[in-house]
């Protein structure tokens, strides 16, 4: 009888042991981010290590994710290691290529029975596109033992099938690209077509109608796609095409659509520093004289496919 109560106690500890694993997981408050734009990173610590306190927590930083800054935390020392980027990344108009890779915080003591956050913030690059995954490995060191979440699924593994996952970002596209709207201003259709290798400029195209009963002007757009932007119109007069840069902007009037269009007004970027892909996306920033600063994303489309973005904005003029 002995025997078989000391066998069901070991199997009840070992259920527990389990149990006390399976629910200490390391999760984000947040589990989306917009491509190009800041992410507050809020990881929650809801247990131990099988009822251990823990006394360090170290998080890896996933590629893509730059310019990230840890918040100190009270009775924690915070330590970080730096390392090389895969590749330069632009920030605030500044190439950088290494940043922080790692963030540790230790010499705390966060009970089993107690829960924390532990939080830093970075930038997403504009070159992650949206759909994709960032994993953040969160590592737990207890007084006994380690819960490690690192873990990542393989292709075309399904996450909740794994032991100890690893937080996720996904990474998201600006809502509402195809009609943003600001004030009584509504962007439409923000499109460029592929940059061939090599290439250095690129044309944005779209229609920004005015519903309301005042003049707009659109004073600038911004991008971390090129080096700088330039407001064009096209013209033709005596079968002669000039293209002239707008200075001041391009007013849009009460009730007028004005459409950017290949051969007319359109969007000039300058200094393009990775050339875009049909299917892939990139920030911009427009800044109107009145209705202020709004976030789009421009679609890039195949090389021939300039008449069949024509005709779709016209229909959306009409």
């Amino acid at each position: 009888m002995k025997h078989i109560y000391m066998a069901a106690l070991a199997a009840f500890n070992l259920l527990c042991l389990s149990n006390s694993l399976t629910y200490a997981h390391a999760t984000l408050e947040n589990g989306e981010a917009v491509s190009g734009s800041s992410y507050k990173a809020v990881i929650r610590i809801a247990h131990g290590c099988s009822g251990s306190p823990t006394l360090s927590l170290k998080v890896k930083i996933p590629d893509g994710m730059i310019n990230v800054k840890p918040m100190p935390k009270s009775g924690w020392t915070l330590a970080t290691v730096k390392a090389p980027y895969t590749q330069p990344y632009e920030n605030h108009g500044k190439m950088i290529s290494e940043g922080v890779s790692e963030i540790t915080w230790s010499g705390g003591k966060l009970f089993d029975e107690h829960y924390d956050e532990f939080v830093f913030r970075g930038s997403v690059s504009s070159r992650v596109l949206a759909g994709k995954t960032l994993y953040v490995p969160v590592t737990q060191d207890c007084e006994a033992g380690q819960a490690a979440w690192v873990e990542t699924p393989t292709e075309g593994a399904d996450y909740k099938s794994l032991k100890f996952p690893a937080p996720f970002i996904k990474v998201t596209a600006i809502k509402n690209t195809a009609i943003v709207k600001i004030g009584d201003l509504a962007i439409t259709q923000p499109w460029s077509r592929e940059v061939p290798s090599g290439a250095k400029t690129a044309g944005g195209y779209m229609t920004i109608k005015n519903e309301g009963t005042v003049s707009d002007k659109l004073i600038s757009v911004e991008t971390p796609y090129a080096s700088s932007t330039e407001i064009h119109e096209m013209s033709n007069a005596n079968n002669i095409m000039t293209m002239r840069k707008l200075e001041t902007g391009l007013e849009i009037k009460p009730g007028e659509t004005v459409a950017f269009i290949s051969g007319s007004y359109h969007i000039m970027f300058v200094g393009v520093k990775t050339p875009a892909k049909a299917g892939s996306r990139f920030p911009a920033t427009f800044t109107f004289e009145k209705a202020g600063r709004v976030d789009v994303n421009f679609n890039v489309q195949a090389l021939n496919a300039s008449q069949q973005q024509t005709n779709m904005t016209e229909e959306h003029k009409h």
